[in-house]
């Protein structure tokens, strides 16, 4: 991810502080968030990719991790961390793990 630094008006900032506390996040978190969801909603896709993104949003068959999940994403861990921990499943599926956990 790439760092940006802003310069926000004071009345600007006051409304980002109180959207974070609100929502119990980190005013970095919201403003990358709000941006995101600013640009998202004016761009116009052009390439097939971006529309078969949008017919399957719109379909309701793609959305977005909700602020709650996203937050649980932890950086540090690598895909590579991963495929390990799969390995030490013995060779079950994710879908046979998933089942196993929830008991069926």
């Amino acid at each position: 991810m790439s760092t940006l630094v802003l310069e926000l008006p004071p009345h600007v900032l006051e409304r980002l502080v109180v959207e974070a506390n609100q929502r119990q996040q980190p005013v970095e978190d919201v403003a990358s968030d709000l941006l995101s969801e600013s640009l998202a909603s004016s761009y116009a896709p052009t390439g097939e990719q971006e529309r078969v993104d949008t017919v399957l949003r719109e379909s309701g068959m793609l959305v977005y991790l909700a602020d709650g999940l996203r937050a649980r994403i932890d950086p540090n861990i690598q895909r590579e961390d991963v495929i390990a921990a799969f390995e030490n499943t013995g060779g079950k599926t994710l879908s046979e793990i998933v089942l196993d956990q929830r008991g069926s």
